[in-house]
């Protein structure tokens, strides 16, 4: 077992753990794995200092893991995955920022039509979409402010992808009709799902790129 491992389940906060890791990267890769909430996961990527854009396109890669759940002609969960995915290509233009919240409350919308349909998997499958346009857009505003407004939105964020993650799996076993096993195995599967589309490398790159800190723990 890592000794960052170690100390991490002995309970020490994630801060100092990811702080500690800074001198040690490497050290840091069985605690990321460790993780089963995608919750938890989401929010160390913010801490270590992943790439928002890197974040964005994991968090649209969930969603369209279950994208062909959605009926046939439904075109609003694609076309917010899209436009999330078109912020992580090129400058972003306020107008275009304007279109993912737009194309994020579309997807919602879809989604609130299945969940009225009782249709479960169609529902959540256009709820990943929908966490996906609003990862994006609050990557965006955390990219454009500073101080307090850029942290509570890449909180909001981190939420996101990880609630990309959540409605993609849950969509997943609905559709293999796992109904009832989804919400006691959601958790891991998020994780695992949006692990999937964070390679290890992408985490890395954003350990070495910060400098370490005077305070880190040293295990």
């Amino acid at each position: 077992m890592s000794r960052l491992l170690a100390v991490y389940r002995l309970g020490t906060p994630i801060e100092r753990v990811v702080e500690a890791a800074r001198f040690r990267p490497d050290d840091f890769r069985p605690v990321w794995e460790s993780i089963e909430d995608a919750h938890e996961l989401a929010r160390v990527a913010v801490l270590v200092g992943v790439d928002r854009k890197a974040l964005v396109l994991a968090a649209c890669g969930c969603a369209r893991s279950v994208l062909h759940l959605v009926d046939k002609g439904e075109e609003r969960p694609r076309l917010a995955i899209e436009a999330a995915e078109k912020w992580t290509e090129e400058v972003t233009l306020e107008a275009h920022v304007a279109t993912i919240a737009a194309r994020a409350a579309a997807a919602a919308n879809a989604a609130a039509d299945a969940n009225a349909a009782a249709d479960a998997a169609v529902a959540l499958a256009a709820a990943a979409a929908a966490a996906a346009a609003d990862a994006a857009d609050y990557a965006a505003y955390a990219a454009t402010y500073t101080s307090y407004a850029a942290a509570d939105a890449a909180a909001d964020a981190a939420d996101a992808y990880a609630a990309a993650a959540y409605a993609a799996a849950r969509a997943a076993a609905y559709a293999a009709d796992a109904a009832d096993a989804a919400d006691a195995a959601d958790t891991a599967n998020a994780a695992d799902l949006l692990r999937s589309h964070l390679p290890w490398k992408t985490v890395l790159a954003g350990l070495v790129v910060q400098s370490p800190s005077k305070k880190a723990l040293t295990p």
